[in-house]
């Protein structure tokens, strides 16, 4: 008698949040998309980081891929719990930005993500560290960080929401004082913001590393110093242009390691959530770290 095939064992771990505003029910198109002839799945229905983080530790034996499906918050949450693992990391993108998504080619059609985990593309790639809090895909100081907190607490989402935070910030925030050393070299400056990513963009195609590539174990560094805000939108053609490291206001440096020191409390975010950052951002890679299901890459 031939010998019955072992089904991958999947486990979807799904914002509610999301679920809710994209008016889906992914249990109903994971019934209808996923082949269930390849995969046996579960899914639940996450609270916060803290319980996912917990809920994965204890899963790990059980599971040999976890699908975020969720925002970047969610994607980081569950993606930063399997580093240096055997499991594998599946994204459906549900929120708005979706930074790794859309930067690893995932179609932001749930359908289309479903299906493309049915194929099982799975690259490996790096993933960041700063003060020992891994990151998928950007982590920044300055402007960015400013950003993020004012449309955090706009309480709505999409492109047009995203662009009127970075507006209204643009007018009030002033460029800071960094010290940036990377080996023994060390260079002062004054920053408008400081971005390392693993990957190019912060979501919605806005890419503020355009070249950075998150299997090739080095950080991209990109640092814009003050510029006139008469050529704002000129900036923001650049960035969905991918054509930022050719602005004479942009310094960008690729480096495994990096630290940043600031004065006070420096406010920044990770993978898109709004935080502090006491002082200083250490900064790393991890190289070949994370197991991803891709799309058409």
């Amino acid at each position: 008698m031939p010998v019955a095939q072992t089904k991958d064992s999947v486990l979807f771990i799904v914002n509610p949040v999301h679920e809710r505003r994209l008016g889906i029910k992914l249990k109903q198109l994971l019934n209808k998309y996923l082949d269930l002839d390849r995969f046996d799945y579960d899914i639940i229905y996450s609270v916060s980081p803290e319980q996912i983080f917990e809920l994965i530790q204890v899963k790990k034996p059980d599971y040999q891929i976890f699908v975020a499906a969720g925002g970047d918050g969610t994607v980081n949450s569950v993606g930063k719990c399997l580093i240096h693992s055997e499991n594998v990391l599946g994204i459906i993108p549900l929120g708005s930005g979706n930074g790794l998504a859309r930067s690893l080619k995932i179609s932001l059609n749930p359908r289309n993500a479903i299906k493309a985990i049915n194929k099982l593309n799975i690259s490996v790639i790096d993933t960041g560290m700063v003060n020992d809090i891994p990151f998928m895909h950007m982590a920044g100081i300055g402007y960015c960080g400013a950003v993020t907190q004012r449309y955090e607490k706009l309480g709505i989402r999409g492109l047009f929401a995203y662009i009127y935070s970075l507006v209204v910030i643009l007018f009030r925030y002033n460029p800071k004082e960094y010290e940036i050393r990377i080996g023994k070299k060390s260079e002062k400056v004054t920053a408008f913001l400081i971005e390392a990513g693993n990957t190019s963009q912060w979501g919605y195609n806005i890419h503020i590393c355009p070249e950075a590539d998150p299997a090739d174990g080095f950080l991209d560094l990109c640092i814009i110093k003050k510029f006139p805000i008469i050529i704002f939108p000129f900036m923001i053609c650049r960035l969905l242009m991918k054509r930022l490291n050719r602005s004479r206001y942009t310094e960008m440096i690729r480096a495994n390691k990096a630290e940043v020191e600031g004065i006070g409390e420096m406010i920044g975010h990770i993978d898109g959530d709004p935080t502090f950052f006491n002082q200083s951002m250490d900064l790393k890679i991890l190289p070949g770290s994370l197991k991803i299901i891709t799309g058409n890459i």
